[in-house]
């Protein structure tokens, strides 16, 4: 379980991070959202130990198949330890390889 101290609206592309939920096994669930994902590749998680970084690339999400409808999306962090409190940044990568970060969201495993 984790314990929430934060929360983040990501504008870009109509893109909304809801959140992180607990999970089980122990892990951290990072769910968003998109109004569509026109010219988008996909998605980046980074995560670090630190608010201030430096963050490190954890997974790539790729785009929903159809980029003209709302797509739900969420990923689970299962390499956490009880205790740490990690940072998450959400970067939406576009076709032409350039990418849009957000703010952070954090998270405390317990």
């Amino acid at each position: 379980m984790f314990s929430l101290r934060g929360r983040l609206l990501l504008i870009a592309l109509a893109l909304v991070l809801v959140g992180c939920a607990p999970a089980t096994p122990p892990g951290v669930s990072l769910t968003w959202s998109t109004a569509s994902g026109m010219n988008v590749a996909g998605f980046v998680i980074e995560r670090s130990t630190t608010a201030a970084g430096p963050f490190e690339r954890v997974a790539f999400i790729p785009a929903g198949e159809d980029p003209f409808v709302a797509q739900a999306y969420e990923y689970l962090d299962r390499n956490v330890r009880s205790g740490q409190t990690y940072t998450y940044q959400l970067v939406t990568i576009h076709n032409d390889n350039s990418r849009s970060d957000a703010g952070t969201i954090s998270a405390t495993a317990r």
